[in-house]
C-alpha cells in the first residue's frame, strides 16, 4: 500500500469510537495525518472513510455526500439516553402494533430530513462530545 496519500474505508464494528480507529490504522501504517470523514457514535455501526497526508484536504467532498440509515427497533422500551445503551425507564405494550402501522410512523423518517441529534451523541458542544455531557 501506498503510504504517501490514500483512503481506506472501515466497515466499523459497534463499541470503538470513530478516533479509536483512526488511532489504530495511523499506528498500523506509522501514519501521523489521518483524518475521516465523520464521526460516527461509538455504538453506530457503518462505513468510516478515512484519508491520509495529501487525500485529508478531500474528506469534505465525503462528508456531502448522500446518506442512508438503516435502523434495528425495539418496540416497547424507553431509555433514559434514547438508546439502546440506556438504563430503561418505561416499558410499553407493542404486540398490537401491525406492520402497517409502523411504516406509516417511519414515514416522516424517509427523504431528505433534518435530524436533530439526541444528547447522547457524538457532536461536540464547547469541545466536549454530547455523550460525555450527559452523562
Amino acid at each position: 500500500m501506498n503510504q504517501e496519500s490514500g483512503w481506506v474505508i472501515i466497515d466499523k464494528p459497534s463499541g470503538p469510537t470513530s478516533r479509536k480507529i483512526v488511532n489504530q490504522v495511523s499506528r498500523a501504517l506509522k501514519i501521523r495525518k489521518v483524518g475521516h470523514a465523520g464521526t460516527l457514535d461509538p455504538f453506530a455501526e457503518g462505513v468510516l472513510i478515512l484519508a491520509w497526508n495529501k487525500a485529508t484536504p478531500l474528506v469534505p467532498f465525503f462528508q456531502d455526500l448522500p446518506k442512508t440509515y438503516e435502523v434495528e427497533a425495539e418496540f416497547g422500551r424507553a431509555t433514559d439516553t434514547q438508546d439502546r445503551t440506556g438504563t430503561t425507564t418505561e416499558t410499553f405494550p407493542w404486540q398490537h402494533l401491525s406492520l402497517d402501522q409502523v411504516e406509516e410512523a417511519m414515514k416522516p423518517l424517509r427523504g431528505v430530513i433534518q435530524q436533530v441529534p439526541p444528547m447522547y451523541s457524538a457532536l461536540r458542544h464547547e469541545g466536549t462530545r454530547l455523550y460525555d455531557l450527559a452523562r
